[in-house]
């Protein structure tokens, strides 16, 4: 596995347990329960989305076709159980959202903070 995919998938669940404590820190255990809800869609769709990704570069281009069509689907699945969460079980939004940044915040410091220093353009390694 790429080392970099591998501190992301790790970063994710980290960031989504401390925007979960967070949130039961600042706000209510309404928020603190959307956000666990959040941290886990985020968990959840990182990891279909890492999945997905994964089989598309290995396969063939027949196979890659289908699994664009699997990616373009998992889209319409998180947007369909993001408003079924909300709109539906009345989830608190504010909160929902702090737990499925996560996602965005793992992706970010797992790729960018953690990343091995690199010799800067010009410099022998």
């Amino acid at each position: 596995m790429n080392p970099t995919i591998h501190r992301i998938t790790l970063a994710v669940p980290a960031l989504g347990l401390a925007s979960v404590v967070l949130a039961f820190l600042l706000g209510d255990a309404r928020v603190g329960i959307a956000a666990s809800v959040g941290a886990v869609v985020a968990l959840a769709n990182w990891m279909s989305l890492r999945w997905l990704v994964g089989r598309a570069t290995q396969g063939t281009v027949r196979s890659r076709n289908g699994l664009m069509v699997l990616l373009s689907a998992k889209m319409l699945l998180l947007g369909l159980v993001c408003w079924g969460l909300l709109a539906r079980f009345g989830l608190e939004p504010f909160g929902f959202a702090i737990g499925l940044s996560s996602l965005v915040g793992g992706i970010f410091l797992g790729s960018v903070f953690v990343s091995p220093a690199r010799p800067a353009l010009g410099e022998e390694s």
